[in-house]
């Protein structure tokens, strides 16, 4: 057998492996044909504006003298077209640089497959309020008496501070998790 022939086809077999690579493996390329007349359409739908976080409520329900559940209002906003997945959102409530409660929204999935039990669709151009199912249980003490006083009272100014997960709907298998951090103050 001719090694000149055998090093050629090994040769062209490589440059064709290297060719697939190269334009299938660079995450910019996009396999699914679309039938829009906006040539962007696509790009703002995977890689668009990130969902807006915003507090529209903090109640505080006192339990007894030494407990009180707060309950924490969200409103996330998807000011793009397509639809995001909010995964979790993991908070703090705090009242004069005290932590009062903390709490979490969701399950971020874990591994390649995952469950959609505890995440939310965000409609493109639309408002999801959320609230949290198991809201937190914040435990007076001497140390921040006052401020919890304040709280159950409904007179205190919050800080709520955390980060957010979300993913586009857009992206298949390349959809990657957004994590943002968030630092919002609500004033009843």
């Amino acid at each position: 057998m001719n090694t000149k022939a055998v090093y050629a086809a090994g040769a062209g077999v490589a440059v064709i492996a290297i060719i697939i690579f190269v334009f299938l493996g660079n995450s910019n390329f996009n396999f699914n044909p679309t039938f829009s007349s906006n040539p962007s359409s696509n790009q703002t739908a995977s890689n668009g504006q990130p969902l807006e976080l915003s507090i529209k409520n903090v109640n505080a329900t006192k339990l007894d003298n030494n407990n009180a559940q707060v309950q924490v209002t969200f409103n996330i906003h998807n000011p793009n077209r397509s639809t995001f997945i909010l995964e979790t959102i993991q908070y703090t409530v705090g009242i004069n640089n005290f932590t009062m409660a903390v709490g979490n929204i969701g399950t971020p999935p874990e591994g390649f497959v995952a469950g959609s039990g505890n995440v939310f669709p965000v409609i493109g151009n639309s408002t999801l309020t959320l609230k949290d199912p198991n809201p937190p249980v914040s435990l007076r003490d001497n140390l921040i008496g006052t401020s919890w006083d304040n709280m159950v009272a409904g007179k205190a100014t919050y800080v709520i501070y955390g980060y957010y997960s979300y993913r586009s709907t857009t992206g298949g298998l390349d959809a990657s998790t957004v994590e943002r951090d968030f630092k919002l103050t609500f004033h009843p």
